[in-house]
């Protein structure tokens, strides 16, 4: 809350210099103040991402709780399909065996390319999007989606990686 707050003062809004990392997403703007998040961002997801996956998760939400996913609940549910679906395959909750499970399943991240996890370091490959706040809420998401970037283009490589499982 400190940094957001300096930032506000600071108005580095005015020079669209963006606050990165773990407080990204489309809740920056309340903590912020909408006018004050008008800054390039990575996007986890956006509800105006049109692909079928997309489109049948928005309207199951709005079917069962009459709410418009944000990001936050994109992760909760992509994160516990792949374990439900993990779970299945493997037969048991076994960690190793989820873990086995998962090696370099691909499946529908909701996003245009697909999603899959690496066999060789169990990362979660996906499309990254880059998008421009609003500067103001909106409702249906917050952002421009300027770029969608494929995951394996912005994804390190085994040579790069310095962790070796």
């Amino acid at each position: 809350m400190h940094a957001l707050k300096t930032y506000a003062k600071l108005e580095l809004v005015k020079e669209k210099i963006g606050v990165d990392g773990m407080i990204s997403g489309e809740q920056i703007g309340r903590p912020l103040g909408y006018a004050n998040n008008a800054e390039i961002w990575e996007v986890i997801w956006d509800s105006k991402i049109n692909t079928e996956g997309s489109r049948r998760f928005i309207q199951g939400l709005i079917d069962k709780y009459n709410h418009t996913p944000t990001s936050r609940f994109y992760l909760g549910y992509a994160a516990m399909m792949q374990i439900l679906e993990a779970m299945q395959w493997a037969g048991s909750t076994d960690i190793a065996g989820l873990i086995k499970a998962l090696d370099g399943h691909k499946f529908d991240g909701l996003k245009e390319g697909r999603s899959y996890f690496r066999s060789w370091d169990h990362q979660h490959v996906q499309d990254v999007l880059v998008g421009e706040a609003f500067g103001k809420e909106l409702g249906l998401g917050h952002y421009k989606i300027l770029a969608t970037v494929a995951g394996d283009r912005v994804a390190g490589t085994l040579e790069q990686n310095a962790c070796q499982f």
